[in-house]
């Protein structure tokens, strides 16, 4: 990488500007062991030793930056850096006047041939005007600026053909997880998908005593479409199946294929008679399905059953199978559900 040029002075920073303005401003000091109040001459003498003894540039302004008298340090800048006599500050930098923690501060910017100089500075009020201490300047070489930010160009081209890349990487990584979360057919969730929310779900209800309840919902006599109309119509069957359900459930709902004509519906926070109402509505949507150019409706038996706190996932599903096997026993199209012991 470019090595970027610095001809840094720090002598004096700007906590140590601060501590100046409060030490001057003070209501006394100790002279000889003896407290006796400050003027403005005292301070003006303090001004003066450290104007003359400084290392860091340092000039004094009076009107519209008007330059009154300067330090060596400043005129070996100027000398050196400008090749100019200073008079207004405004002739030979771009100034930029600005307050920062209380202090007033001045910037200054100056282009020469192959370099840039940036100056930053304090003020302090004087009787004879502005002091002005540079606590630090830095002369940047342009050629290599330039080559920087050339560089820097190159590097955001870069940066955002790699951002367009990983995004496209993504898509293909999303689509990816939804084929192995999504049954090929129906287009819901599948097995797999709907165990893993599962046991969010137990997680959740463990840490924070939340309810939620399964629904398992099996079509009748699903069989009896296939042997009549035939496989096609029996894929027809279960797309419009889950269509159907997912119509009427919520969106934070989780709807899966569980196997063959069997699906699952996970329940957040839904228990009880809500969980049922829940699978009557569902009940009574399958029902109403009609298939016209085969003169074909179907119903379903649907089990309903609520998590109970410590328990396996497989005793919550024993029960949802439970129920839905007596709704099929009791004449089908039917919603059971099973109430904890």
């Amino acid at each position: 990488m470019p090595q970027r040029l610095w001809e840094h002075r720090k002598a004096l920073s700007m906590r140590t500007c601060g501590w100046m303005h409060k030490r001057i401003q003070s209501n006394s000091s100790m002279n000889g062991g003896i407290n006796m109040k400050w003027g403005e001459r005292d301070k003006d003498a303090i001004l003066d030793y450290f104007f003359s003894k400084s290392q860091v540039p340092i000039c004094i302004l009076e009107g519209s930056y008007d330059i009154i008298e300067a330090n060596d340090a400043f005129k070996t800048l100027v000398k050196n850096e400008i090749g100019q006599k200073f008079c207004r500050l405004t002739d030979l930098f771009v100034v930029k006047e600005y307050r920062e923690y209380g202090m007033r501060r001045i910037n200054l910017l100056r282009p020469l041939d192959d370099k840039t100089v940036h100056l930053r500075g304090s003020c302090i009020e004087t009787s004879r005007g502005t002091m002005v201490v540079f606590e630090d300047y830095v002369m940047t070489n342009n050629q290599v600026t330039e080559s920087l930010s050339e560089m820097n160009i190159e590097m955001a081209n870069k940066t955002r053909e790699l951002a367009k890349k990983n995004m496209r990487l993504q898509e293909a990584n999303d689509k990816i997880t939804e084929l192995v979360n999504t049954d090929y057919l129906t287009k819901v969730k599948n097995r797999k998908y709907f165990y893993e929310r599962l046991e969010e779900s137990i997680s959740l209800a463990y840490r924070e005593n939340a309810s939620f309840s399964v629904i398992l919902a099996d079509i009748d006599h699903f069989k009896r479409v296939n042997d009549t109309y035939g496989h096609g119509m029996g894929d027809k069957v279960l797309v419009r199946f889950t269509e159907t359900l997912q119509k009427n459930l919520r969106s934070q709902d989780i709807l899966a294929r569980f196997g063959g004509e069997e699906f699952i519906v996970l329940l957040p926070f839904q228990e009880g008679e809500n969980a049922v109402i829940v699978a009557e509505k569902l009940r009574q949507a399958v029902e109403d399905v009609l298939f016209e150019e085969a003169g074909l409706s179907i119903t379903a038996s649907f089990g309903v059953a609520v998590y109970r706190k410590g328990e396996h996932r497989e005793e919550l599903l024993k029960r949802a199978d439970e129920g839905m096997y007596q709704a099929k026993k009791s004449g089908r199209n039917k919603v059971v559900f099973l109430k904890s012991e």
